[in-house]
C-alpha cells in the first residue's frame, strides 16, 4: 500500500454540517440525502468555506484502505457522501443506515442547475478535450444562462498543475467540476487546492450529460478562488 511518507497530510476541513458522521471501513460518511447535501454545499458557498464534497463507493473504499494518502485526504473532507448501492447496504448491515446513494451524477446536475439559478459560475476540468468541449456544448445548451468561465482536459503531469490552477484562479469559478479517474492525478489536485469554497468529487463515471452518452468525469465539483500549492 501507499503510505504517508514524504507526503504533506490535506487539512482538515470545518464540518458546517450538524448531521451525524458515521465510519465504515476506515472511511468517514455523512448521514445525508441527496438536498440535504445540496443545502449544505451552497451553505459553503455562501460562508465562502473551503470544502471537498467526495462521494465514496465501495472500489473507492477499497483503494483508501491500500492507500495511506488517499484515505487521509478522503477523510478530511467537509462532506462525504456515499455514492454506491453496496455502500448503503453495507451501513444498514452495521445498524448505521444512511438515508440514501447520493450518485455523482445527479449531485453534479443538482449544482449545475443551482449555479445557473443562483449566478454561480462553474469551471470544467478534466477528460479528453473533445469530451469536455462537449460537456460544454450539452451544458449551456440543457442550461442556457449558465455561466462556464473556461474548460481544461484531464491530461496533464504534476509540474504543469500550477499553471492549470493559476489559469483556474484567475476566472474566480464557484465550482470547478473535475472528471479525472487517475488517482495519482487526483492525489495531486486534491491537497494543493486552498478553497475559498466547495470541492465536489464522486466515484461515478458522468454516463450521460444529456445527449453524451459514457463521458469518463470522476466528477469533483470544485467551489474555489484560490488554487495554490501549499
Amino acid at each position: 500500500g501507499i503510505t504517508m511518507d514524504n507526503w504533506t497530510p490535506a487539512r482538515q476541513e470545518k464540518i458546517l454540517g450538524n448531521n451525524r458522521r458515521i465510519t465504515i471501513l476506515n472511511t468517514i460518511i455523512d448521514v445525508l440525502d441527496v438536498q440535504q447535501t445540496i443545502d449544505l454545499v451552497e451553505e459553503y458557498v455562501k460562508q465562502k468555506e473551503p470544502l471537498h464534497l467526495m462521494g465514496v463507493n465501495a472500489d473507492k473504499i477499497n483503494e483508501l484502505n491500500e492507500n495511506e494518502r488517499l484515505k487521509q485526504i478522503v477523510n478530511s473532507c467537509g462532506i462525504i457522501n456515499a455514492d454506491g448501492a453496496s455502500v448503503i447496504k453495507a451501513s444498514r448491515y452495521l445498524g448505521k443506515p444512511l438515508p440514501e446513494r447520493v450518485a455523482g451524477i445527479d449531485l453534479m446536475l443538482s449544482l449545475v442547475k443551482l449555479s445557473e439559478e443562483r449566478g454561480y459560475s462553474v469551471y470544467l476540468l478534466g477528460a479528453k478535450q473533445e469530451v469536455v468541449e462537449k460537456t460544454a456544448e450539452v451544458l449551456k445548451r440543457d442550461y442556457p444562462k449558465l455561466k462556464i468561465v473556461g474548460i481544461h482536459n484531464g491530461y496533464f503531469k504534476e509540474p504543469e498543475w500550477s499553471e492549470i490552477s493559476k489559469e483556474i484562479k484567475s476566472v474566480h469559478p464557484d465550482f470547478v467540476f473535475v472528471g479525472i479517474t487517475s488517482l495519482f492525478t487526483l492525489m495531486i489536485i486534491l491537497p494543493s487546492v486552498t478553497l475559498v469554497t466547495v470541492i465536489v468529487n464522486s466515484s461515478s463515471n458522468l454516463a450521460s450529460i444529456g445527449s453524451i452518452t459514457r463521458v469518463a468525469f470522476d466528477l469533483t465539483a470544485v467551489n474555489t478562488v484560490k488554487l495554490d500549492a501549499p
